[in-house]
């Protein structure tokens, strides 16, 4: 049976959406179920007297194409994945190739691939594993997809990883203590256009972006704070450092202006913690979050 963790995922920079990158420079390495397409075909249900109560025709009216990706965020890989959600020029994002090979089902390609979400968490208990590793989630929207051969593979970057352990939190300039989880959202909506003759989006444009993060943590005195914040409605800077724990590795979040819009206390082994929910926004001066990295986190592989 084939091996899902064998496929190859390579992403290029397109330099006019829709058309094909010329190189293909970042094989990016995947967890979990890597890169999951769901391909619709639109239809137009017909329903004439003449088969009644039957359904008469499904006529085709073009396919469409939906990405899903678990990428692996390390320190060679998390400003390509950040980059291709938070880049804008003159409003427009960057769009991207990839080019798929299938376990056991052969080659794809998706072209004028543009990020529409991404999710980054991580959390932990007492004894820790896996989730405390920072992990997440890409869905991308597509121009178009179809069949291709002669994908080869590329060396896939491994490196440190980010971990809950090493991260800092810190909201209206007082550090988190006892942080639990952090989970981080990005959402991007598009206006898309339906499909041509050939199976291509007639338009894919780029729409508002909206951000949220959650953070989970143990109660304590300071947190108390928190609460009179949402009541208040004050605004608040927040400030996210992911770290591998080695110097200089770190992504560094910095939310100028958010609101807390939620505050929950709630249970957990028999000890009170406090969800809080923060939607940051443009300061007038600045982009909602400003991501700075360390002097040893990779380049941007595909050069956006």
């Amino acid at each position: 049976m084939p091996q899902k963790m064998t496929d190859i995922v390579l992403f290029g920079k397109e330099t006019t959406r829709g058309t094909k990158a010329s190189t293909f420079p970042l094989h990016m390495p995947f967890l979990g179920q890597g890169l999951v397409p769901q391909i619709t075909q639109h239809v137009g249900e017909i329903l004439s007297s003449s088969t009644w109560p039957y359904d008469t025709k499904q006529v085709p009216l073009g396919a469409t194409a939906r990405l899903t990706f678990t990428p692996e965020f390390n320190i060679n890989t998390i400003r390509s994945i950040l980059t291709m959600v938070t880049k804008r020029t003159s409003g427009v994002q960057p769009s991207v190739s990839i080019t798929h090979t299938r376990a056991g089902v052969g080659h794809a390609q998706y072209l004028g691939v543009v990020a529409a979400a991404l999710s980054m968490e991580y959390s932990r208990s007492g004894s820790p594993d896996a989730s405390s590793v920072l992990q997440g989630s890409m869905d991308f929207e597509c121009m178009s997809a179809a069949e291709t051969t002669g994908v080869s593979a590329g060396t896939q970057a491994n490196a440190r990883r980010f971990k809950l352990q090493a991260a800092t939190l810190t909201l209206n300039s007082v550090a988190c203590t006892k942080v639990l989880s952090y989970r981080r959202s990005m959402t991007i909506e598009h206006a898309l256009g339906a499909p041509d003759s050939n199976n291509a989006r007639i338009f894919l444009e780029d729409g508002r972006h909206m951000d949220e993060v959650n953070i989970v943590a143990q109660f304590n005195a300071t947190d108390a704070d928190w609460l009179a914040l949402i009541l208040a409605g004050t605004e608040v800077p927040l400030v996210v450092v992911h770290a591998t724990g080695t110097a200089n590795e770190t992504v560094t979040e910095t939310f100028g202006t958010a609101q807390i819009v939620n505050h929950t206390l709630n249970e957990q082994d028999g000890t009170i913690i406090v969800e809080i929910a923060v939607k940051p926004y443009h300061t007038g001066a600045a982009i909602p979050d400003v991501i700075t990295y360390g002097s040893l986190i990779g380049a941007d592989t595909l050069l956006l």
